[in-house]
């Protein structure tokens, strides 16, 4: 299986991964407004105080707008227990993808 197929087992839309077909990476959306959005959705996102909430909205951004891009909020926020925590979700996400697409087989 070609490794751009692999995204489709979380979401069908490529732009989720932030590859080649994002509108990003296209130009559609300029990097000044994609930063000012960032910082934006950080400063949104770090008001929350229950950690497993930031934790979903960190996810739910990787759903919608890329996972290149949640990890821009991430790293904006400088909480590096919440990318670690929403890397570990995405992972989650990804395997259990896999394994109900029969790619891979629990040992």
């Amino acid at each position: 299986m070609q490794p751009n197929h692999l995204s489709s087992i979380i979401m069908p839309d490529e732009k989720i991964l932030g590859g080649e077909n994002s509108s990003v990476e296209q130009g559609s959306i300029s990097e000044k407004q994609t930063s000012d959005n960032h910082v934006l959705d950080a400063k949104s996102i770090g008001e929350t105080i229950d950690e497993e909430s930031k934790i979903q909205k960190l996810v739910d951004l990787a759903s919608t707008k890329g996972v290149v891009y949640a990890v821009k909020v991430a790293r904006s926020l400088g909480d590096y227990y919440a990318l670690d925590r929403m890397h570990d979700e995405l992972v989650d996400k990804f395997y259990e993808g896999l394994l109900e697409k029969g790619l891979i087989q629990k040992d």
